[in-house]
């Protein structure tokens, strides 16, 4: 099956925002050269997105800065008798060498107009409608060629005035894009798709694509907050009971701030975002992120059982009370003899932990109110690459967000059992475990659907004020 192309030429007044809209509408955040200054882009540059129907082809141009001269110069040497000359007049003008170097930036815009299928011809709203733009929108209309007006920085004062222009100028269909907001890629592709009934099921089909892309994004960065969760979960350390708390603070923040910078990075990698989109501060993890948890249910509960199989069960069950209490109630020596005499596998097993008790050590970990705090900053920053432009040229601050507070609360709860897992955590780097893949494709579910939960739960608030 022959794959379709369709070409667009993307033009309009020098900063209009050309190819901040290419950078949106294809996700290559490094196509071209944004700056809020005059004449940024001189040359013309292309870049194609391409399904197994159809090849889209987007053509970013110089700004038009002189379309008065122009028909000024058509008028005198190229007059057209008819509006069918006008095209030939103007393409017989872009094709000659005077014309060329007394307007090089225009001739260039002017010849991809006609090597394309559509023109993009792309309004700033906050400048107000002048005979310069009246100018450029006659010169683009000579060349016969279907136009669709995009009307970027909506927020401006000049949208509606500039509305009643195009439809002076007889253009009825206008898309209102802004680059920088987050955008609604699927609107600009149906405008395309009814001003091409031709290619209608290919770029419907296309639309289906990009969707689903977007889904496939969503989930793999789901995976990742799911993955930070499950490593600051898990995450041990030794320490001597007396250690001093700011010691605890620098032995673990290393390893939460690893796992933070290596989750942000590989969330701005699936977005397609570059390391400056993030203003990354370095965690300074302070006092109370970090808590003595020497044994957890799980930990108890398998302790306990081993111990019994091969002690007296009267052994057993004060081992697992000893270890209850924190070993306060009837000290280590008291369950010694017992573990010693008939416990080979069960000390093998938990020896580490008798050991660490003997040599005063204790093993603490992040506590349930820092992972809150760390795991709802790494949802708010996928929210944050989920809907962001690739035009946009702001960081994104990292900033605290509770509003997923309750449901990581109650998730911590269910999941307490994972502080018995300390081999889960991937202080060392990637770690290959069938039970930890397990348990990572459930916390990804369910990061999921509480994420998809409350965008549901934002939309109906949204909805609710506006009304």
């Amino acid at each position: 099956m022959d794959v379709k192309t369709l070409k667009i030429a993307i033009v309009g007044h020098t900063n209009t925002g050309k190819t901040s809209l290419i950078r949106t509408i294809t996700r290559e955040r490094n196509f071209g050269e944004v700056k809020d200054e005059a004449s940024t882009t001189i040359d013309v540059a292309e870049i194609k997105r391409s399904s197994n129907q159809l090849t889209f082809t987007y053509i970013d141009t110089p700004g038009i800065e002189d379309a008065m001269g122009i028909l000024d110069t058509l008028e005198t040497h190229y007059p057209s008798h008819s509006r069918l000359d006008e095209a030939e007049n103007l393409r017989r003008f872009s094709q000659d060498p005077i014309a060329e170097k007394d307007f090089e930036q225009e001739v260039k815009v002017i010849k991809q107009l006609f090597s394309a299928d559509l023109t993009c011809y792309v309004i700033d709203c906050r400048l107000p409608f002048l005979p310069k733009f009246d100018d450029e929108l006659t010169l683009i209309e000579k060349t016969h060629k279907p136009i669709l007006p995009i009307l970027n920085f909506i927020q401006g004062e000049h949208l509606e005035t500039w509305k009643k222009h195009l439809k002076a100028h007889g253009i009825h269909h206008y898309l209102e894009f802004d680059t920088v907001i987050p955008p609604q890629k699927r609107r600009f592709y149906e405008q395309i798709a009814i001003m091409f009934p031709e290619y209608y099921a290919e770029i419907m089909a296309y639309i289906q694509l990009e969707e689903l892309a977007d889904q496939s994004r969503l989930s793999e960065a789901m995976k990742v907050a799911a993955n930070f969760y499950l490593n600051l979960i898990t995450l041990q350390i030794k320490e001597k009971r007396v250690t001093p708390p700011e010691k605890i603070v620098q032995a673990l923040h290393p390893f939460i701030e690893k796992f933070e910078k290596k989750s942000i990075q590989s969330l701005l990698h699936i977005y397609q975002f570059n390391e400056e989109d993030i203003a990354y501060f370095a965690l300074m993890v302070q006092g109370s992120h970090y808590e003595q948890d020497l044994f957890t249910n799980e930990g108890l509960i398998d302790l306990t059982l081993q111990f019994s199989k091969g002690a007296s069960v009267g052994a057993g069950v004060m081992v697992g009370v000893d270890a209850l209490a924190g070993f306060t109630t009837l000290g280590i020596a008291t369950a010694t003899g017992a573990v010693i005499g008939g416990l080979a596998a069960s000390l093998k097993h938990f020896s580490h932990n008798m050991l660490d008790k003997w040599q005063d050590l204790e093993i603490f970990c992040v506590n349930d109110e820092a992972i809150i705090h760390l795991t709802s900053r790494m949802l708010y920053i996928i929210g944050a690459l989920n809907g962001r432009s690739h035009a946009e040229l702001t960081p994104i601050y990292l900033q605290d967000s509770q509003s997923n507070a309750g449901n990581l609360s109650e998730l911590i709860k269910e999941s307490k059992a994972l502080r018995a897992h300390p081999e889960f955590c991937e202080k060392e780097g990637l770690i290959l475990n069938p039970k930890r893949e397990k348990k990572l494709k459930e916390l990804t579910t369910i990061f999921t659907t509480q994420y998809r939960d409350s965008l549901i739960q934002h939309k109906t608030h949204a909805i609710g004020r506006k009304q």
